[in-house]
């Protein structure tokens, strides 16, 4: 659900959901349903705010939590299985404003192995269990976990045919993401018939390509130990006894990094 407040989920909460349309089915069902079939973690995204609730709009924050944010998150913890990620939009504020605290303790409570990330609060507080700068590569940060949600073109939601990212760009998006320690979350929008940009597909394909062969140094990887700079970063294994250094710019002579801590026993381009 987004700030708009339409549900693409059967909740029993509102009449402005999937069901009430032509379309007529719990998409949200039919997603998680393959994803567990295929293996694939599942994340829910919910925008707190609602431009679409009588409650919400009149200023009635509290009366909206108890009654409607609440009911609905419950149902999404419930109906669905296991789900794995709860991405919350659209507060930024004390997670005092609508108890916040007790959301989370009853998030957890019907779903014990689900993470959240932070924006259920003020975001310079770090709540949650991760972070997650917008449109920006996140900072070196290999104390807590975070991940990027940036888009591959147009908007967040249906942005036309239009030219998405680079290839190079996408890559050196990721790349940079997993140098600094974190994930990347990089959005498409689907057209109203659930359909994706061809170009967008076609570079999602090129990347999973690039993956395939390089992949290696992005998966399971952590950032560092080199701090990121211009010449482009570095990754490690989980292990920490193998180091990848991703030379994003054209270098023109050596790079100079500082000695590890470690004898280095070889090295070989991948």
């Amino acid at each position: 659900k987004h700030h708009d407040g339409f549900s693409t989920f059967d909740t029993a909460y509102s009449d402005y959901d999937i069901m009430n349309t032509p379309f007529g089915r719990d998409i949200t069902r039919e997603i998680v349903d393959a994803c567990h079939k295929h293996g694939i973690k599942i994340g829910f995204y919910y925008s707190q705010p609602d431009w679409n609730h009588p409650l919400y709009a009149a200023g009635k924050n509290e009366q909206y939590v108890k009654e409607f944010l609440f009911p609905q998150i419950r149902e999404l913890m419930t109906n669905y299985g296991k789900i794995d990620v709860m991405w919350f939009d659209g507060l930024g504020r004390n997670a005092d404003t609508g108890n916040r605290g007790e959301l989370l303790k009853m998030i957890r409570t019907l779903q014990p192995d689900i993470i959240t990330n932070h924006r259920f609060h003020h975001p310079p507080y770090h709540a949650g269990d991760f972070d997650g700068p917008e449109r920006s590569i996140g900072r070196f940060q290999t104390n807590r976990p975070w991940e990027t949600c940036t888009k591959i073109g147009g908007g967040w939601g249906w942005g036309g045919h239009g030219p998405g990212m680079s290839l190079a760009d996408c890559v050196g998006l990721l790349v940079r993401c997993a140098g600094n320690g974190g994930n990347l979350l990089l959005n498409t929008g689907p057209a109203p018939d659930g359909t994706i940009n061809p170009r967008h597909v076609e570079r999602y394909l090129q990347m999973g390509a690039w993956l395939q062969q390089f992949g290696e140094s992005i998966y399971a990887t952590r950032g560092g130990p080199y701090q990121p700079g211009p010449w482009g970063c570095a990754t490690r294994s989980k292990e920490g006894n193998t180091v990848y250094l991703h030379v994003l710019a054209d270098w023109d002579g050596a790079i100079g990094l500082p000695d590890l801590p470690a004898k280095v026993i070889g090295s070989r381009v991948l």
